[in-house]
């Protein structure tokens, strides 16, 4: 499966700093002692687990479907193509 990782990365980023939230202080809120794990999902080098993304999607005060919708839209993609095609009644 193909991750969407820059537009995800540029989501979180925007979106953190259009609320003006520094990292310092949204790690805090996420509880985290470094910034070094919230610079990897900014970054794309790694995507939040359910909890952090919930937690993310609340404390930046957008949905989670905005800051992750590509990777649930290749998530549903992928899932369609793995069934084929169905036979509707």
């Amino acid at each position: 499966m193909r991750l969407h990782s820059s537009t995800i990365t540029t989501r979180l980023w925007i979106t953190r700093r259009k609320r003006g939230i520094p990292r310092k202080k949204l790690v805090a809120l996420l509880g985290h002692t470094t910034t070094s794990q919230l610079c990897r999902w900014e970054q794309g080098g790694q995507i939040p687990n359910l909890c952090n993304a919930l937690l993310l999607s609340h404390f930046l005060q957008m949905p989670v479907e905005f800051l992750f919708k590509d990777l649930r839209d290749d998530l549903v993609h992928c899932r369609r193509t793995s069934q084929g095609p169905r036979d509707d009644p």
